[in-house]
């Protein structure tokens, strides 16, 4: 009868485990669900029976742990400026354990990316399966207004070009340059009405990629949950592969970065790249 009772608080237990997991996420479950909490829940049972609770609950938080942190990756982001990357540079970057890339396929100040195509051919044929883009757009370049058409001039070129980006995800690249932006209020419904467009005229998956100061200073104290509810890809060069450095990756509404820029400008296989982590 006893080890009815047992098998059945087990069950209860394993149940619980993924209802809090789907809730708030295996760390938060297994930082403050601890021990304590079932010893008030199941005291009458005897320490023996504590004891093989204590062994199996510690072991489901262990292997959930140990998933999500195999669930990390790392990968570069390069810009527009590295022109043609060939296979084997592509290759060398892999080979370091790299597995996503992040390619620019427009700047504001000088249009496509001519090589995009081919740096995503290259990347492929090098073993990145992961490979995403980025464009960077300021409403006081040329060839940048309306907010639609740099969106559309890259849509149409990944049609003709035949590419599908991970996910459709496209990040947008909101910074300061000199000579690139008008005022905050210009500034924020340009990025507003740009993100709109990219997600529900476009069909893409965007993501804003900005940091708290770039943001402060080319929008100031504005925020919008259509934006705040989109994935952010922030910049923090502390070479720290986490979020724990919640004053650079809280701002304007985000409280949950989906990836960090942790390290920016290395050469490495001969390129000039980024580092980014997400967990």
């Amino acid at each position: 009868e006893l080890q009815i009772i047992l098998d059945h608080i087990i069950m209860h237990m394993i149940c619980d485990f993924f209802f809090f997991q789907a809730e708030d996420g295996i760390r938060d479950f297994c930082l403050s669900r601890g021990l304590g909490d079932v010893y008030k829940r199941q005291e009458y049972m005897g320490s023996q029976i504590l004891k093989r609770m204590q062994k199996l609950f510690l072991a489901i938080c262990l292997a959930a742990l140990c998933i999500n942190v195999a669930q990390a990756a790392i990968g570069v982001d390069v810009s527009i400026y590295s022109s043609l990357i060939s296979v084997d540079k592509f290759k060398c970057l892999r080979n370091q354990g790299f597995e996503f890339i992040i390619i620019q396929i427009f700047n504001g100040g000088i249009g496509l990316n001519k090589h995009f195509a081919q740096n995503y051919r290259n990347a492929k044929a090098a073993g990145f399966n992961d490979i995403t883009a980025y464009t960077f757009n300021c409403n006081n370049c040329g060839n940048n207004n309306p907010p639609s058409k740099p969106m559309n001039l890259i849509s149409q070129y990944l049609s003709e070009n035949k590419i599908s980006l991970t996910n459709n995800r496209l990040w947008l690249d909101y910074e300061p340059c000199t000579r690139c932006w008008l005022d905050q209020a210009s500034n924020f419904n340009y990025i507003v009405t740009q993100a709109k467009y990219v997600s529900e005229i476009l069909g893409f998956q965007p993501g804003i990629y900005t940091s708290k100061y770039s943001w402060q200073t080319l929008f100031g104290a504005r925020s919008s949950p259509e934006l705040t509810k989109l994935p952010l890809w922030y910049p923090h060069y502390d070479n720290i592969k986490s979020f724990s450095d919640t004053q650079f990756a809280r701002f304007a509404g985000w409280k949950n970065p989906v990836m960090k820029q942790y390290a920016g400008d290395i050469m490495n296989c001969n390129l000039d790249v980024d580092y980014n982590w997400r967990p």
